[in-house]
C-alpha cells in the first residue's frame, strides 16, 4: 500500500522513474574496498558519484590491531557506505604510527537518481560498537 502511494505521488510530479529505481526498504549493497597507508595529515572524509558508482574516500590515523570491512545499504533517496574497523580482542596496544591511512569505498551498480549519501565509520572493539558520520553529500546519478 505504502508503495503504490510513493508511486502515485511520484507519477503526480512527472518523477515516476527516479522514485521507483531505488528500494524503500533497505537493500544491501556490495561495496569494494582498498587501503592504502600514506604520510600523516589529518582525518578527513569525501564523498562523490559519476555514472553508476559512489565513492567515499576516508582518511584516518594509522592503526594497528583492527580489521577493515566495508558495507553499504541503500534506501528511497538515501545511500549509506560504512568502513568498519574491528578488534577481537580489547583495545589493541602498539606503538604510535607516524601514518595515515586512506580507505577508498566504492559501490558499482547502484541505480540512477538523487541520493542523500553518508560516509559512516564503525570502529568495534572487545564488543563494543561507535559510530559516527564523517561526510554527508547529496549525489545524482545520471
Amino acid at each position: 500500500m505504502m508503495q503504490r502511494a510513493i508511486a502515485l505521488a511520484c507519477a503526480a510530479l512527472g518523477a515516476l522513474s527516479a522514485c521507483t529505481n531505488a528500494p524503500t526498504e533497505p537493500k544491501a549493497l556490495a561495496v569494494g574496498l582498498s587501503v592504502t597507508s600514506i604520510a600523516p595529515v589529518p582525518a578527513s572524509a569525501a564523498i562523490t558519484g559519476a555514472g553508476d558508482s559512489v565513492v567515499a574516500v576516508i582518511v584516518l590515523p594509522a592503526a594497528c590491531g583492527y580489521t577493515p570491512a566495508a558495507d553499504g545499504q541503500m534506501t528511497t533517496g538515501a545511500l549509506v557506505l560504512r568502513l568498519s574497523l574491528t578488534s577481537d580482542g580489547a583495545l589493541p596496544t602498539c606503538l604510535a604510527i607516524n601514518a595515515s591511512t586512506v580507505y577508498r569505498l566504492v559501490a558499482h551498480n547502484v541505480p540512477r537518481a538523487s541520493y542523500d549519501v553518508s560516509a559512516e565509520y564503525r570502529m568495534v572493539s572487545d564488543g563494543i560498537v561507535s559510530d559516527s558520520t564523517l561526510a554527508r553529500q547529496t549525489i545524482v546519478l545520471q
